[in-house]
């Protein structure tokens, strides 16, 4: 079946652009952002409101790594202009003076240079909020120190591959002022999320056995599924639970309801998040729901520092008999492997460093064995698709604690 492509802009002028698009739930993905050693939990403290539509503009950035005369321009869409070209990718920012960015794809002088993790630089990978200051702006990482400087005059010149006019000034469109209006406030009864209290992954409160979920990350990074599209991307959030997500490209094919839920672009269309009970409720700008949540099986680190706190009560995935069984492969090596084992790996799947593979697993025993090189690297023990210790399904599987094999014991626990 042929694959449409979905949230990418309209950027070239002929055929040597790169785009990095998700794939279909089944196939290997590419996150938006993967994990970076130096990044703490979203609003770790207390951005301070402003209007982003100050924002849109050419500005001349000034960033760790970043030349001299580089250009960052934010309209409809984020863009880098730089020595090597452009490279494109979408922003989120709020009135709570919250923001984030992210880049996926551009010319391919600048794709070739581009490191394994993706193209989006440390410095922007950083970025949590955002602050006005006099006719320029400053972006602010977690701990509230300036992560980029943004001043008047950025002027970018379109080269041979891109269309003139994605050099313009941007120009507030109906569409961007109706993404960076203000957020309505919470509906009564609801209690505002705190960020630490996102941190997680999270499953449909009507069906958690549906395919579909979101797995946000400490470090401010997010990844999913709508149960056949996988997506990825940044997000940021403040303690009165505004919210901004932004998300790649994605393939576009379709699921049917009573299989998937679109838990993934339930979070990308939020813009508060509240909890009633201990179900996660998702708001658009104009207080409108976009899904309820509830939390699965949990394998990422709880948050720490003074923004720390206990979540609500978790919900698990309560079926044992559901066939087939989620499982997630998160390959957080340095090295490709491929996996071997699963009904649906035929002779074995490959999946390279940095990304994940979401399927599914029958009911019974399974021993899964990652080999790269044609060597065995690692190995996992399955029981209906969970790991030994994990009472139900979904079960997230990183390749580098099972690498290499441990004994028995070892493979019925997971760190």
């Amino acid at each position: 079946m042929a694959q449409l492509i979905r949230r990418s802009s309209a950027l070239v002028a002929v055929a040597a652009v790169t785009v990095l698009v998700a794939g279909c739930a089944s196939s290997s993905k590419v996150a938006g952002s993967p994990p970076s050693s130096s990044a703490v939990a979203p609003a770790s403290f207390v951005p301070s409101p402003a209007d982003p539509l100050a924002l849109v503009g050419s500005w001349l950035l000034d960033a760790p790594g970043v030349a001299s005369g580089t250009v960052l321009r934010l309209g409809d869409d984020l863009s880098l202009w730089s020595n090597c070209g452009y490279l494109d990718g979408s922003w989120a920012a709020d009135h709570a003076g919250l923001f984030v960015g992210q880049l996926w794809g551009g010319d391919g002088s600048c794709m070739s240079s581009v490191p394994s993790q993706g193209p989006t630089p440390a410095w922007l990978a950083k970025v949590v909020a955002f602050r006005l200051d006099g006719t320029g702006a400053v972006l602010l990482d977690a701990s509230g120190a300036v992560a980029a400087t943004l001043r008047p005059g950025g002027h970018p010149t379109a080269g041979p591959n891109l269309l003139p006019s994605l050099a313009d000034p941007p120009t507030v469109g109906d569409q961007l002022r109706a993404s960076l209006a203000p957020t309505a406030p919470l509906p009564p009864g609801l209690a505002a999320a705190r960020p630490s209290q996102l941190i997680g992954y999270w499953v449909s409160a009507a069906n958690p056995n549906l395919r579909g979920d979101a797995d946000l990350a400490a470090d401010g990074s997010w990844q999913g599924t709508d149960g056949a599209n996988d997506a990825g991307g940044r997000w940021s959030a403040a303690p009165d639970g505004e919210l901004v997500v932004t998300a790649g490209p994605s393939t576009a094919m379709g699921c049917a309801p009573e299989a998937c839920a679109d838990v993934n672009d339930w979070f990308v269309q939020a813009s508060r998040a509240a909890f009633d009970g201990s179900t996660l409720v998702l708001l658009d700008a104009s207080g409108k729901e976009t899904g309820r949540a509830v939390r699965g099986v949990d394998t990422t680190v709880g948050p720490t520092g003074s923004d720390a706190s206990p979540p609500p009560t978790t919900i698990a995935v309560t079926s044992a008999s559901a066939l087939p069984y989620q499982v997630r492969f998160v390959n957080d090596t340095t090295t490709s492997v491929v996996i071997v084992g699963c009904p649906d790996c035929g002779t074995g799947h490959e999946l390279n460093a940095g990304l994940t593979w979401l399927t599914a697993e029958a009911g019974g025993q399974t021993d899964i064995t990652f080999t790269h090189g044609g060597s065995v690297t690692g190995c996992v023990h399955l029981v209906n698709g969970v790991l030994p210790d994990r009472p139900v399904p979904p079960s997230v599987i990183k390749i580098s604690r099972y690498s290499p094999c441990a004994d028995a014991a070892g493979l019925n626990s997971a760190p």
